[in-house]
């Protein structure tokens, strides 16, 4: 091979080199810029939480329709949901107030809160749903409890509505999140149905949905 041949080779595989390199390199700005995005996004965000903890929407002259936007994560929501609503113990129906009325009454049951929270998460495209599940209570009576179910990425939760609203992590099935709550109430439960969000309506399943026995 001539002299001109390899210096050309040289050339060319140096060439080749060079664009390999400006390629990683830019690979590696845009992967530091988009992670500090990123950053910044959850500053943000922890920056409207702080701002939520402390103020009460309905009384600062937000409606309804601008806090659906407002509370477009699960984070938020639950900085709402316990600094602003009231949850109410008694339960004397399965039937749940509209989401609107649980907002403008800043309180609710269980039934309440978990078709607000559900709805509150659809309206944010956050697919989820309410969990009904049956037990037998201390007293020897059957109880029902209700939790709001949603993913949030690809990693499960729900939502509790004890003396105050808590997000759980659970399995990748409902019985293992029937499992998780036997666990964290001490409780054995006997049959739970999902009901769509939003569905007012919790005291029997709607189709396709039934009760799912727990052998």
């Amino acid at each position: 091979m001539s002299k001109t041949k390899k210096k050309k080779k040289k050339l060319i595989s140096l060439i080749i080199y060079i664009i390999i390199f400006l390629i990683i390199f830019s690979l590696v700005i845009y992967i530091t810029i988009d992670r500090e995005a990123r950053n910044k996004k959850k500053i943000e965000v922890n920056n409207d939480l702080v701002s939520l903890d402390i103020k009460n929407l309905e009384s600062d002259g937000i409606s309804f329709e601008e806090a659906k936007q407002i509370l477009n994560t699960s984070s938020k929501l639950l900085s709402f949901l316990n600094n602003n609503l009231f949850i109410e113990k008694k339960i004397d129906n399965y039937i749940s107030k509209t989401p609107e009325q649980t907002f403008n009454d800043k309180k609710g049951n269980t039934v309440d809160l978990a078709v607000f929270s559900s709805y509150i998460l659809k309206e944010n495209n956050i697919h989820g749903g309410v969990i009904s599940y049956e037990y037998i209570n201390k007293d020897g009576e059957n109880e029902r409890n209700f939790v709001t179910v949603f993913r949030e990425g690809d990693t499960p939760y729900y939502i509790i509505f004890d003396n105050r609203v808590k997000i759980l992590k659970h399995g990748w099935s409902f019985k293992d999140l029937i499992k998780k709550e036997e666990e964290r109430l001490s409780i054995s439960i006997d049959r739970f149905t999902y009901f769509p969000a939003g569905h007012l309506d919790l005291t029997e399943p709607v189709y396709p949905y039934e009760w799912s026995e727990i052998n």
